[in-house]
């Protein structure tokens, strides 16, 4: 925020910085904490559903984003406060392009169906909303819905992506320990 700051990363060097992280997203100690407090809540629902509920709500209380997760054909998203409180989205037309996102996010899902465990769309790379200046992270995991279904946030490409990956993904493993055990 400040001009002493230096510049704002690009996609391209955000890109660079998560290919570096790879497979260690890793928490640090005071975080699995936190790690542990996602998964008693999902533990906490007593259907599905309400587990995938509980999970979505708690990434978003802990990243500050926007949490979405798909229930069967449905796509659930708890937080546009959050996403729309970041300084990111204050001009309009930025807030319009993130609309156009989320109002196209769910069938992008079910045709792309990411494959990977954990995914990362940032900035220009998301196929929708290239102008919204979003990332995109998601996990698949297996559900009594689908073998498909996601869990993620969707929050400005400024983020800790160490630690939003960390939690996406064990919010993605805490969900098939929930649903299978």
């Amino acid at each position: 925020p400040h001009t002493s700051a230096g510049r704002v990363p690009t996609d391209k060097g955000y890109r660079l910085y998560v290919n570096t992280l790879g497979d260690d997203t890793k928490p640090a100690v005071h975080d699995r904490r936190v790690e542990r407090a996602l998964s008693a809540r999902v533990q906490a629902g007593v259907v599905p559903e309400r587990s995938i509920r509980n999970a979505v709500d708690t990434l978003v209380e802990m990243t500050h984003n926007l949490g979405l997760a798909t229930i069967g054909n449905q796509l659930y998203m708890s937080g546009l406060s959050n996403l729309f409180g970041q300084p990111e989205f204050i001009v309009g037309s930025q807030v319009q392009q993130v609309a156009r996102l989320l109002d196209n996010l769910e069938p992008w899902l079910r045709e792309a169906a990411p494959n990977k465990p954990l995914s990362v769309y940032i900035g220009q790379e998301n196929p929708i909303g290239r102008a919204a200046g979003c990332s995109l992270i998601i996990s698949k995991f297996h559900s009594p819905y689908s073998d498909h279904s996601y869990i993620g946030v969707l929050g400005p490409t400024r983020q800790s992506y160490r630690d939003v990956m960390a939690l996406v993904r064990r919010a993605g493993e805490a969900l098939e320990e929930a649903m299978y055990d």
